[in-house]
């Protein structure tokens, strides 16, 4: 990070295991990538979105957009 002042250095070797922060991140995208899927499949479908109560198209639609933003 640097501002006006210089740089400034966070060592975190020893204190952050790569490898399960990696998997863990990895998992969390794919859940994410799975979640987008699942939403844009019901608001694809035409059945489900002429059936569910306005409410809850909205959350779905609201939902797609959180997923993809994040």
């Amino acid at each position: 990070m640097a501002n006006d002042l210089g740089e400034l250095f966070l060592p975190l070797e020893g204190l952050i295991d790569v490898a399960a922060e990696r998997s863990r991140l990895t998992k969390e995208r794919d859940k994410a990538r799975a979640e987008v899927a699942k939403v844009q499949e019901k608001l694809g479908n035409p059945n489900f979105t002429q059936k569910v109560p306005p409410a809850v198209l909205e959350e779905h639609r609201r939902r797609l957009t959180e997923w993809e933003g994040s």
